[in-house]
Parts: structure tokens; sequence; C-alpha cells
């Protein structure tokens, strides 16, 4: 297993991974930016 980037399998099409993997991006960001409001909810 390769961790270059670039290398990506050929039975996977490029745009349907990328936005795949923004999708992705975003979720942990939604997360990241709850876990943060809870915790001022609990120093509050």
């Amino acid at each position: 297993i390769s961790d270059d980037e670039d290398d990506t399998h050929p039975n996977i099409d490029t745009p349907s991974l990328f936005r795949w993997r923004h999708q992705a991006r975003i979720e942990r960001m939604e997360e990241q930016k709850r876990d943060k409001e809870e915790l001022n909810k609990k120093k509050a």
C-alpha cells in the first residue's frame, strides 16, 4: 500500500474520490465545531 496521493486505484474515478474526500473533510470539521460548542456549553 503506497501513501502516494496521486496513485489512485484504476477502478476509482478521481472526481468521485475527490468529492468523497472533500465530504469526509467537511464532516470532520462539522464534528469538531460541534465538540467545541459542547465544551463551551459545559464551561458556561
